[in-house]
């Protein structure tokens, strides 16, 4: 039988009352609940037609300083000078003329001592061989 004033007891151990705890958050919460009233009750106020046509009009203003800032271009957002990317046909043909160009500067049968710009990819290719301390253009054609 329980004694009515005295706090119940779990395994000998006197349980302390969450009562406090309870109110506490009881009244943190209530605060929230009150700010969020006072939030919705500011934006009742201002809700209704006219903000309704003043948001439409602030949109379209945004989308219009938008399309101003993108300018012209073939996607909306791309310049006009803008240069041809890195894998671009223009720019590969411009690498291969180049790449054309230093072969060209090596012969068949004299080992030339000077050594090119990424050697080893032009070994690797098969347009170039090591020779003695230079190097040789092999019979591969390179067309640019």
């Amino acid at each position: 039988m329980r004694i009515p004033n005295r706090p119940p007891k779990i395994n000998g151990t006197p349980m302390v009352c969450p009562m406090k705890t309870l109110e506490r958050r009881a009244q943190h919460y209530e605060e929230k609940a009150a700010a969020i009233r006072q939030t919705m009750a500011i934006l009742g106020e201002h809700s209704g037609a006219s903000s309704a046509r003043r948001g439409s009009s602030t949109i379209d203003a945004a989308i219009a300083l938008d399309a101003q800032r993108r300018g012209p271009g073939p996607r909306g957002g791309m310049r006009l000078d803008a240069q041809p990317g890195y894998g671009s046909k223009a720019n590969q043909l411009i690498r291969r003329k180049r790449t054309a160009a230093v072969l060209a500067t090596y012969d068949s049968t004299t080992p030339n001592a000077k050594v090119p710009p990424a050697v080893g990819t032009l070994i690797r290719t098969g347009y170039l061989r090591k020779k003695g301390d230079g190097y040789v253009r092999t019979a591969k054609v390179f067309t640019p």
